[in-house]
């Protein structure tokens, strides 16, 4: 799943996500919206299956700041954690029948 994010400036009265804006977002391939932030910074982040950065990043940019200015964040990292055992990893590759 691809993910992207948007740094903007916080501002009193945002962040409001219409229905217009989410038919653009979800057309782009975006399946999930989340908002994080402070009093100064808010950051969107959108994740889809379909949505492929490269092609459509501009456009969620362009539909996610409200002044203009906003920044382009990627992903750097990213993990699942979970309390189930290791799944040993063969150390030969495996044969083909």
């Amino acid at each position: 799943m691809a993910m992207y994010g948007v740094l903007v400036r916080a501002d009193p009265g945002r962040p409001v996500l219409g229905p217009e804006v989410l038919a653009e977002l979800t057309a782009l391939g975006v399946t999930s919206v989340s908002l994080i932030g402070d009093a100064t910074t808010h950051a969107w982040v959108v994740e889809g299956w379909r949505f492929d950065p490269g092609r459509s990043g501009a456009d969620v940019l362009r539909l996610l700041s409200h002044d203009g200015r906003a920044q382009p964040l990627r992903p750097l990292m990213h993990a699942v954690v979970t309390t189930d055992p290791p799944v040993p990893v063969p150390s030969a590759p495996l044969e083909s029948t």
